[in-house]
């Protein structure tokens, strides 16, 4: 008789990917928000971007008043959910809210440090316009002890592997704990890559 082998799988990180369909009309309306407020601010901010441009931060009930903005986040509504139903929230008491983002376009050679999102839940990346040859989005093992050894191993499985890289397309969202570390490769196409990103946190419901 064989002994029993159980295998746990506990604290996984989870990345969700969700590809908009028939976005054309609304990335036309982010693209040219974002192309508007260049011309607003051309230096933009200093985050993440090397050699790109970052618009400043949208909080709170100010993000609603920007129709591209309002329309974007109800056409994700359904993916805030299926992220919240995932991760077991309490939205008897609390309700996921965007409390802040911002957008960034990088034109050929621009990339994006190694970064994580601070005094967040969630973030995510909806990618308007991703040329081929954009760049890959990196995401790196985010338990640190790990990333001290690494055995040999013979192939890349879930268990052993420390970094993911996933191939943007327009039209693509990923959303993930914003604890978790990433990166953008250089865009290495001839066209503008211009992205948003936000966070969610939790906000207590009143009473």
């Amino acid at each position: 008789m064989k002994n029993k082998i159980d295998l746990l799988t506990n604290f996984a990180t989870p990345i969700w990917l969700m590809r908009l369909k028939n976005v054309s009309s609304l990335n036309k309306e982010l693209l040219n928000f974002f192309y508007e407020q260049k011309k607003i601010n051309p230096k933009g901010i200093e985050r993440s971007s090397l050699f790109g441009w970052h618009s400043q931060d949208y909080v709170g009930g100010e993000i609603y008043k920007i129709k591209p903005y309002k329309n974007f986040f109800e056409r994700i509504a359904p993916l805030v959910q299926r992220v919240s139903d995932d991760m077991g929230w309490d939205r008897k008491n609390y309700t996921p809210s965007i409390t802040s983002t911002w957008g960034i376009i990088n034109p050929p050679y621009a990339s994006n440090w190694s970064h994580i999102h601070h005094n967040n839940i969630v973030s995510a990346a909806y990618y308007v316009q991703w040329p081929t040859n954009g760049g890959g989005f990196v995401a790196q093992d985010p338990r640190n002890d790990a990333l001290y050894y690494r055995p040999s191993y013979k192939e890349v499985k879930p268990l052993n592997v420390q970094q993911v890289t996933i191939e943007p397309q327009t039209g693509l969202i990923a959303m993930f704990p914003s604890y978790l570390r990433h990166r953008v490769e250089p865009n290495m196409s001839k066209k503008d890559r211009v992205i948003i990103s936000f966070n969610i946190n939790l906000i207590p419901l009143k009473n």
